[in-house]
């Protein structure tokens, strides 16, 4: 990672939540004025509704979207960007890009996470699109592809470290050999289409499947919006909040031991110098 001293200056763990906060609140604005609904989710829902913003030892922002409005947001995310001075990163806007969620970002701003798969864009938010799930059976199905995909993903993200036992490392070191031949593109397409797919009958629950949650809730859930107090804020949450957290985190309430309180999250950040 190397950036240009006399045009980057790296910004603080607050400074960059700070960021995030102003990428949230323009965001929002357009999004309202533009006609796209979307809701908080994961992390950000539940320091929502827990501490009325970030979680203390939380560092993104992540919001959802149904996954057709997903897609139509996507769709104009052109003129999205050009209303808002935000750029949008997906599968299908950044040729660069290799997850199987969006990001919405400030590219006055450069984020640099530890991974050999990460595409160095502005700071900004994570956009998730809100799946169906199959039926049935089909479910199953559905959750271990995604996962197994997930994991081949996470295999050629992850970096040895000293910081691992040996044995772990070796471990990874044979999967990124094995998964060399396939991009993070590629894998991060395959997650998108077998979560994307619509099932013929209409759907019962849905979730977030494309990332670390897929967690399996009623379409009621999302059917109406609830609002809560993010950073100051006011912004959409599911409708049936509490059963979305509890599915994802069970007893959200309680405190998680003071030894779990770390971020989960590895990177360093930067501003452009204003000249």
């Amino acid at each position: 990672m190397q950036v240009n001293e006399a045009e980057w200056t790296e910004v603080s763990w607050q400074e960059c939540r700070d960021i995030q906060t102003r990428v949230l609140r323009s965001f929002a604005a357009a999004c309202d004025e533009q006609g796209f609904d979307f809701c908080l989710f994961g992390g950000s829902l539940l320091g929502a509704v827990r501490h009325e913003g970030f979680i203390p030892w939380d560092d993104d922002i992540d919001v959802a979207m149904r996954r057709q409005e997903y897609e139509r947001f996507i769709l104009h995310a052109r003129q999205f960007s050009n209303s808002t001075a935000l750029s949008v990163h997906s599968l299908s806007t950044n040729e660069a890009w290799n997850l199987p969620f969006a990001r919405v970002s400030d590219d006055r701003t450069r984020l640099f996470e530890e991974s050999d798969t990460a595409c160095p864009v502005g700071i900004g938010i994570d956009l998730f699109p809100i799946d169906d799930w199959w039926p049935g059976r089909w479910a199953i199905m559905q959750r271990w592809i995604a996962r197994m995909l997930r994991y081949v993903l996470a295999a050629k993200s992850v970096r040895t470290s000293d910081r691992r036992v040996a044995w772990k490392n070796n471990v990874l070191a044979v999967m990124k050999r094995a998964c060399r031949p396939v991009s993070a593109r590629t894998l991060s397409q395959m997650i998108e289409a077998v979560c994307a797919r619509r099932p013929v009958a209409p759907a019962t629950h849905l979730g977030v499947i494309v990332w670390g949650c897929q967690e399996s809730v009623p379409v009621e859930a999302y059917q109406e919006f609830g609002t809560v107090v993010f950073e100051g804020d006011m912004y959409q949450s599911p409708g049936d909040a509490d059963r979305v957290l509890r599915e994802i985190y069970g007893d959200y309430m309680t405190l998680p031991p003071i030894e779990q309180q770390v971020t989960h999250h590895d990177f360093r950040a930067f501003k452009r110098i204003n000249r």
